[in-house]
């Protein structure tokens, strides 16, 4: 059910919630099955956000915790 729910799109975080265990822990299970992790890099318009905040003065860490979230979970 793991592995089907995170093929059909349910990211590890949704699945760490669902099974009451650490986000490592559903990587671990899902390398160990040899299954392809996704990696979702930022949108366009996320891109350019992030830029914009960063050439104002923000930190990394800043432009990275903004609210809503700019990077998106995996």
């Amino acid at each position: 059910m793991l592995i089907h729910d995170y093929v059909a799109g349910a990211t590890t975080y949704e699945l760490s919630n669902r099974f009451g265990v650490d986000r490592r822990t559903i990587s671990a299970i899902l390398d160990r099955h040899d299954v392809p992790m996704r990696r979702r890099g930022l949108s366009p318009d996320q891109t350019d956000e992030a830029i914009r905040l960063y050439r104002l003065g923000w930190s990394l860490a800043r432009v990275g915790n903004t609210s809503p979230p700019i990077w998106p979970p995996c």
